[in-house]
């Protein structure tokens, strides 16, 4: 069956809004927790601006790629860290 119904028709009636915001499925911090305890029934903690800063400049972190790439997860001081994007 020819139809644009699925990729013309829909997608251009759906507002520009619904969806992700660039590169990244959720746009704050605290919804990926919430994200974390209402899909998957986990929490964690997550951490401080400081720590994430001191994190973010370690050479180790510039090297992982994003998830979900192997290299997206590493141990950094006693912390597992995932790197959501770039």
């Amino acid at each position: 069956m020819d139809s644009t119904l699925s990729t013309s028709n829909i997608s251009e009636s759906i507002p520009k809004m619904t969806g992700p915001f660039g590169d990244s499925i959720v746009l704050y911090p605290y919804y990926y927790n919430q994200m974390m305890q209402n899909h998957f029934g986990v929490t964690y903690k997550f951490v401080s601006e400081q720590e994430y800063l001191e994190i973010a400049a370690f050479e180790s972190f510039a090297e992982m790629d994003a998830w979900p790439s192997q290299n997206a997860i590493r141990i950094i001081d006693d912390i597992v860290v995932v790197k959501l994007q770039n």
